[in-house]
């Protein structure tokens, strides 16, 4: 380990449009293979918060490409 920390936390990026979730997708992948690309010598661990459910004000989570590219979800269940 470089920098002495073994993974990065997305925490509070909640998509506000469709858009947002089409490039929430896109950025989980291009973050994933970046950080592959940069930490050769061991893998940093990639987690981020959601909601309880794969849905959220009508817009879908890109469930798919969460599950390919981070190792944990932090799911927020609260009201």
């Amino acid at each position: 380990m470089t920098y002495g920390f073994q993974g990065i936390d997305l925490f509070g990026a909640t998509p506000s449009t469709p858009e947002n979730m089409t490039n929430m997708e896109a950025f989980l992948d291009e973050w994933r293979r970046a950080i592959n690309l940069e930490s050769s010598t061991s893998r940093l661990i990639l987690t981020m918060a959601g909601y309880y459910s794969p849905v959220l004000d009508s817009m879908t989570y890109p469930v798919d490409s969460i599950r390919k590219n981070l190792d944990w979800v932090h799911l927020r269940s609260y009201d």
